[in-house]
Formats: structure tokens, sequence, C-alpha cells
């Protein structure tokens, strides 16, 4: 198969129905996607000479231990009805996979649409996307102090300072670039307000709602929490304020969070509702380098003796030590390869995801009882999570 970006403008049309078709998304959406992700950033699929299948791209990493690891985002999978069945989407995934690999990327991740594909390219689930609904009559009364004011967007900088102070602290949540910032500020063409608390040393959370039209008079209306950000508790104080002032023409609101949220500690009856929950795959693309760019807890020392299994990228498949010492990694090849492990297991045991005693139990990792333990202590930290889709 010939697989290369777009060559004109009829291969991103030919795509574009093509990804409308397999993915559900409506067919006047497929350009502006276009317009946000870049031509450059899509691979297609020929065969016989016309467009089969294709892919999206997206620059971007994930935190891990207060460092972003560069990571390549898949998305847009999709596979012309008249071709599927033919392994044309494996493909797609081994190419993608090996062309990340040569530009020294060293982590991919993706949202799944189906698991089997993707876990045989090497994927495995690595942290979650929750989608919540709160009543605003269980929110509480909030507090109107700190001030909170609206802002436009030349001070956007000040919630991209915030949500990087808060991913320092987290794990898998993204590193954003513009093309995610744009998907916060304009959902679908249409733009969200942005407010931001500012607390006595300077700004101390955001909150970006949308206001979705309403598909009738008779439904209730919902705030939608594009963003949300609270770095002190008067912060989410404030926020809660807010949102619960919207009682006059909403009864909910929506915002995504991971499995614990601090923001809804704030909240007087903690009786929310999840709507959604969708699971991001991680994939490690290189294992030397995605060790050695990940950050560890100060706190951790030791040394794991690790045999990788990879299928698809076989220069991961080897030996390597793992160092760990002063939050760093370090890593060689050799090693008795004490601790067994499948890429997918790896992936998950990499975010935290899973510990190494359950990897074993999924039949992803082997080892005794206390290389296990050590290895589920080395990568342990905050349950990963991200706010983002792609």
């Amino acid at each position: 198969m010939d697989i290369a970006p777009p060559a004109d403008e009829a291969e991103i049309a030919r795509f574009s129905d093509i990804a409308s078709q397999s993915l559900g998304v409506p067919p006047e959406r497929m350009p502006q996607w276009m317009e946000r992700i870049g031509p450059s950033n899509v691979r297609l699929v020929h065969h016989a000479g016309r467009v089969a299948a294709g892919l999206g791209l997206v620059p971007m990493g994930h935190w891990f231990g207060g460092r972003a690891v560069p990571c390549v985002g898949v998305t847009a999978v999709a596979v012309a009805p008249e071709h599927r069945s033919r392994g044309i989407a494996g493909e797609m995934m081994r190419t993608a996979l090996e062309e990340a690999r040569r530009e020294g990327t060293p982590l991919s991740s993706l949202f799944p649409a189906t698991y089997p594909v993707y876990r045989a390219a090497g994927y495995e689930s690595a942290g979650n996307r929750l989608v919540y609904r709160v009543p605003l009559a269980q929110l509480g009364p909030g507090a109107k102090e700190p001030p909170l004011r609206e802002v436009g967007s030349d001070e956007h900088g000040l919630l991209r300072a915030l949500y990087d102070a808060r991913a320092r602290t987290s794990a898998g949540l993204v590193e954003r670039s513009r093309y995610f910032w744009v998907r916060v500020h304009e959902p679908y063409k249409e733009r969200s307000r942005s407010y931001v608390v500012e607390g006595e040393r300077g700004p101390e959370g955001y909150v970006v709602v949308w206001y979705a039209p309403v598909a009738s008079a008779l439904a209730p209306n919902e705030v939608h929490v594009r963003d949300v950000v609270a770095r002190t508790p008067a912060a989410a104080q404030r926020i809660l304020r807010f949102l619960g002032d919207h009682r006059s023409v909403a009864k909910t609101a929506s915002l995504v969070a991971g499995p614990g949220d601090p923001l809804l500690l704030n909240v007087r009856e903690e009786r929310v509702e999840i709507t959604d929950v969708q699971r991001c795959m991680l994939r490690i693309v290189d294992v030397r380098s995605a060790l050695e760019k990940r950050a560890f807890s100060p706190l951790v020392r030791g040394e794991l003796q690790l045999v990788v299994r990879d299928a698809v990228l076989p220069d991961n498949a080897r030996r390597w030590v793992l160092e760990v010492e002063g939050g760093r990694a370090q890593v060689r090849e050799g090693g008795a390869g004490t601790l067994a492990i499948d890429v997918r297991g790896l992936a998950s045991l990499y975010s935290g995801y899973l510990g190494a005693e359950e990897l074993r139990a999924a039949g992803l990792c082997e080892g005794d009882d206390a290389e296990l333990a050590h290895a589920t202590a080395l990568f342990a930290g905050p349950a990963p999570w991200l706010a983002d889709h792609y």
C-alpha cells in the first residue's frame, strides 16, 4: 500500500467523505477539522490509485512526573467501507509508528473506536477521560470572592500558565499545542467564554464555558464547561458560585475531569452523574527515549531489568536496564531480564494506570512478587487522566 500525505484538494475531499462516513462526524465539520489539523498531518492510503483510508497525526505531549514527554496523537482513523477487513487499518498504524520512531517521538496515544486493531499495534489503556453532569442546585453556596473576570483572547496566556501548573502535578494530561487551545476556545467555530479568578498574588484558577444551542424551548439548558482549573480552595469555591449563578437558565453543568477532582470535593452534594467514560490508549514507540524523558518521584530509587516483547517495532524487543534516582531515569541495553513485559503492559505501567501485579494477572507481565512490587512503586503516581479528546 502507498501511504502518504494528501496530494491535492480532491484527495482531501475524498478522505473527508470517508472519515465522515466511518466516524459518524457531520460532513460540514470535516473542513474545520482538516483546517485545524493541517493536511501535512494527514496520511492517506491509496489503493488502485484512489484514496481508500487515512488518519490524522497530532503533535503533542503527555505530562508524567512533572515533565512533558513528546507524543504523536492518532486521530480520525477511517477506512472506506468497500476496503475494510483487508488489514488496512493495522498497516496504517504500523506505518505511523515507524514514522514516529524515525522522527524520535517516544510515545503515541489515541482514543479507540475499537480495541483489537490498536492492541495488535501495541497500544494499551493508560488513562481515563470522564464527563460529569452536575446538578447546579447541589453545588452549594460557593463564594463571591475572590473576584472573577472575563478575559479575551489577548489574555489566554493566563489560562495556559495555570493549566501547565496543574499538568505538572498530574499524570497523563496533554501538553497542549495551539490545536488543543483552539478546540477549547472555539468549539465548532463558536466562541466560548473564559473567566479568570484573581487572587491576591495573581490568577488562581479559570473556567471556560460554552452555551450550546438548545434543541427545544422545552428542553433544559446546560452549561458546558470546556475547561476548568482551580489551583486553590478559594478559586474552586468562586468557580462553583459562578456556575451556580446559572440556575435561572440551566439545571446542570457538564465538565471533564479525572476519577477524582479537587473541584468536585468542594461540591456540597457530590451526587454527580458520569455521562461518558473514554479510555485513552498509549503506545511506547521508543523504550529508551520514553523512559528517560519521563520524570519519576524524587523519593523513589531503584533498578529494573526488563525484557520487552514488541512484535511491531522490533528495536524495542530486547533487554533493558532501567535505573531511577533523583527523579530521572537512565536506560541501557543488557541485564538479566528478570521482569518480562509486553509493550502493551509497559504502556499501562508507564502511565501509572495499572501496577505490575495487575498486569501479570492480565498476562502482560511476568516476574516474581518482589520485582513486580518494585516496578509498581517506581511508576506510582496520580491516577492518569485527560481533559482533551482528539
